[in-house]
């Protein structure tokens, strides 16, 4: 027998490739891999969730029972970003220690999808961090792996999806850095469950996004780079400092929603219903502040080190002094203009003074 036939039952050993899956928490994560692994009899599939609360606590992956373009492929499900109890810490946390472990096992990632439901019309503050984050910690050499795929698509309401597309592709808060960087934009359409014919459809439709990731040249993410190439803390990353961007600015926003309610149930004591609406939106800005605080307890548990707890210093008393009138002058204008680290001077020279 020659020996370029192979005996009978012997298996192929298909080379594998990784593709991380991010996205906000609701965006269509587990429904995507799900759905690309449905025409492969896999039964080990994600559940598919429904709502503003993270499946997904954890790292997973998933290999699709089949293999795409001569690949055994393997997605590598995330926690949501935005997420309602942990807010884009976790997300963080969780994909920063699973990359350093995936390249110091000698790994490269084909690519990561980055999913955005094209039904919202508007991106909030914590969904704006959340993809500077996700820039973060790709960087510039791994933006062209990047696929920003919007989500549930559908064709009645085309024209208006149109519209708003355009809007993530040319803002500089949302895609336009990643996009001028080389990350690519694809589409993902709505699929109804309920029918058979829809599912082998939205199978399909996955697997032909996912064959234009495997087109990608392998690449290492600027905070692998950080961390395993220059030696890098996780404190000192970029996208460690994206993180406490976002804890500042939220904070100090909802800091303020909070006074700004509850100034407002005041003056409208005698309105039953206007009270009530205060102080309901009162209520909420405490508990968003609350969550906060919990995102910052989790990144000082996650960094470790000194630094980790001045950062946990600053958490702390940014919110006290924000009427002040140091920081009311000096965050004024953070969600723009300030960095991080700036407010964290701030903060601590303002600290200091108090001694």
């Amino acid at each position: 027998m020659s020996s370029s036939k192979k005996n009978l039952g012997e298996s192929t050993v298909l080379p594998k490739r990784y593709i991380l899956v991010a996205g906000e928490t609701g965006a269509g994560k587990s429904t995507f891999i799900a759905n690309s692994m449905s025409s492969t009899g896999s039964i080990n599939a994600p559940e598919k969730g429904h709502g503003l609360k993270s499946k997904a606590s954890k790292i997973q992956e998933f290999t699709l029972g089949s293999p795409v373009d001569g690949f055994e492929v393997v997605l590598v499900d995330t926690p949501g970003f935005n997420d309602t109890e942990h807010g884009n810490t976790l997300a963080f946390s969780q994909i920063t220690e699973w990359l350093e472990q995936f390249h110091r096992a000698g790994n490269l990632l084909s690519g990561a999808i980055y999913m955005h439901r094209i039904t919202d019309n508007r991106m909030a503050g914590p969904a704006v961090h959340a993809i500077g984050i996700v820039e973060a910690i790709c960087g510039a050499r791994f933006a062209p792996n990047i696929m920003l795929l919007s989500n549930m698509w559908n064709t009645s309401q085309e024209g208006v999806y149109l519209k708003w597309e355009a809007e993530l592709e040319r803002d500089e808060t949302f895609w336009a850095p990643l996009i001028r960087n080389g990350a690519k934009m694809d589409r993902y359409h709505y699929f109804d469950s309920s029918s058979f014919e829809s599912n082998v459809q939205a199978g399909t439709a996955a697997r032909e996004i996912i064959s234009k990731m495997l087109r990608n040249n392998l690449e290492i993410t600027q905070l692998v780079h950080e961390v395993v190439i220059e030696g890098k803390t996780i404190t000192e990353t970029g996208a460690n400092g994206a993180v406490v961007r976002y804890l500042f600015d939220s904070g100090v926003v909802e800091g303020r929603k909070e006074k700004d309610a509850n100034r407002n149930a005041k003056r409208y004591k005698d309105n039953p219903r206007l009270n009530a609406f205060f102080r309901e939106e009162a209520r909420q800005a405490r508990a968003n502040r609350e969550r906060i605080q919990r995102e910052w307890s989790m990144l000082d548990t996650f960094i470790g080190g000194v630094g980790a707890g001045l950062v946990m210093l600053a958490g702390a008393y940014v919110y006290t002094f924000v009427d002040g009138p140091v920081l009311d002058l000096a965050l004024g204008g953070l969600e723009t203009t300030i960095g991080a680290a700036e407010a964290f001077a701030v903060v601590i020279s303002r600290l200091a003074a108090l001694n």
